[in-house]
C-alpha cells in the first residue's frame, strides 16, 4: 500500500494510504476501511516515531498519525520539503526495518443508561431493541482508536455495529461529564474531561483517562483496542471511591494482524 504524498503548508508533508479527494464520495464507505487503514497507519506512524525518538530523522519536529494518513511537521530552516519525502519514503519502503507492532486492549467498566447513560433508553426505542440488547452489542466488541482528537486524551474508537451509525445530535448539550461513554456514526467516544458533546450518551465508566498530571496524561493511544464491561451502580460508586489518577485499567497485549 504505497501512500500518495502532499505538501501541507510550507513545513508538513502529508502522506494519505487512501488518495484524498475533497469530495464527499471520498469519505470511508465501510467502518472497517478505517480499522483496515488505521492498523496500517499505526504500523508505519510507530516505525517513525521510534527513529524520531532515536533523533534518526534529521529535520524532523513531529509525527501525527490519522485515520488512513501521516502528517509529518519539520523545520524548515534545516530540510526541505523533498529532503524529507526521500528520507520517509526510504524507511516506510524498507519494509524489512517495520517491525510488527503489538496492540494493547484495554478493559474499561461502564455504567449503562439511566442518568448516566441518558440516551441508551431512546436508542432501544429507535432501534427496536431493548437496553440490554444494545449493552450486550456494546460490550461485545474489540473497538480500535484511530484517531485523537477534540479533546486532549479523547479517542475516537471504531468498529461498532451498525446498529450504532446514527448521526450525532442536532443539538449538543452544553455540558457532558467526565467519563460518559457516547456512540455516534458507528463509533465511541469517552469524553476524558467535562465538556459540551453532540454525541448519544450511554453510559459512564470510573476510569480516569486524561490527566495532565499524569505520565503519560492518557494511558491509551491510537491503535490501541478497547473493550466495555457492564458493571452494576454499586461497583461503579466502589470504584469511583477507590479509583485514584495513577490507576489504570487492565490490558493485554497481543500482535497486530494484517
Amino acid at each position: 500500500m504505497k501512500p500518495f504524498w502532499f505538501p501541507a503548508g510550507d513545513s508538513a508533508l502529508l502522506l494519505d494510504f487512501q488518495g484524498f479527494k475533497p469530495t464527499k464520495k471520498n469519505y470511508f464507505a465501510k467502518d472497517e476501511e478505517k480499522v483496515y487503514y488505521s492498523n496500517k497507519v499505526n504500523l508505519i506512524s510507530s516505525h517513525l516515531q521510534n527513529l524520531l525518538n532515536k533523533n534518526k530523522l534529521h529535520g524532523i519536529t513531529e509525527i501525527v498519525p490519522g485515520i488512513a494518513s501521516i502528517l509529518i511537521h519539520y523545520d524548515l530552516s534545516l530540510v526541505s520539503y523533498h529532503d524529507v519525502k526521500n528520507k520517509i519514503e526510504l524507511h516506510i519502503n524498507n519494509s524489512k526495518n517495520i517491525i510488527k507492532s503489538k496492540q494493547r486492549l484495554w478493559r474499561i467498566p461502564v455504567l449503562y443508561g439511566g442518568i448516566h447513560g441518558p440516551d441508551l433508553k431512546n436508542l432501544s426505542i429507535t432501534s427496536n431493541l431493548t437496553e440490554e440488547n444494545l449493552i450486550k452489542i456494546h460490550t461485545s466488541k474489540r473497538l480500535q482508536i484511530t484517531i485523537m482528537g477534540f479533546l486532549p486524551g479523547l479517542g475516537y474508537m471504531s468498529g461498532l455495529d451498525k446498529i450504532f451509525n446514527i448521526p450525532r445530535l442536532c443539538k449538543p448539550r452544553t455540558f457532558v461529564p467526565k467519563g460518559t461513554v457516547a456512540i455516534a456514526m458507528q463509533q465511541t467516544v469517552i469524553y476524558p474531561l467535562n465538556s459540551p458533546g453532540g454525541w448519544h450518551l450511554i453510559g459512564r465508566t470510573p476510569t480516569i483517562f486524561f490527566d495532565p498530571k499524569r505520565n503519560p496524561n492518557c494511558f491509551a493511544s491510537v491503535g490501541d483496542k478497547l473493550s466495555f464491561k457492564k458493571i452494576s451502580i454499586d461497583e461503579y460508586n466502589e470504584k469511583l471511591m477507590h479509583n485514584s489518577k495513577t490507576n489504570l485499567p487492565k490490558f493485554t497485549i497481543y500482535n497486530v494482524k494484517d
